[in-house]
């Protein structure tokens, strides 16, 4: 089984808001390693099938990999090798009330 693992994402997910000087609004660093994110909203990894074990999507905070070396990172860990077909899975995140 190939097992596709330590998929490190050290990005930081913005949101532009229109106005006269073109604001950015951060939503998630995840420096502080836990949950929620910077506007309180709910974030997490999610399976097709939650009872095939062949396949899945953890999330998880990665200190080792952080941008600058300080605080964490998103760390996802995923496999779709199953041979229940169709296997697929991802990350989400709540935006709160700006979306």
């Amino acid at each position: 089984m190939a097992i596709l693992r330590n998929l490190i994402l050290a990005v930081v997910f913005s949101f532009s808001i229109p106005s006269a000087h073109a604001e950015i609004l951060k939503i998630a660093d995840f420096d502080d390693g836990h949950k929620p994110n910077l506007i309180n909203g709910d974030y997490g990894a999610w399976d097709k099938d939650g009872d095939d074990s062949t396949q899945f999507c953890i999330e998880s905070f990665d200190r080792s990999h952080a941008y600058g070396n300080k605080g964490c990172c998103l760390q996802l860990d995923y496999d779709i090798n199953s041979p229940n077909h169709p296997a697929y899975n991802g990350f989400w995140m709540r935006l709160e009330k700006i979306d």
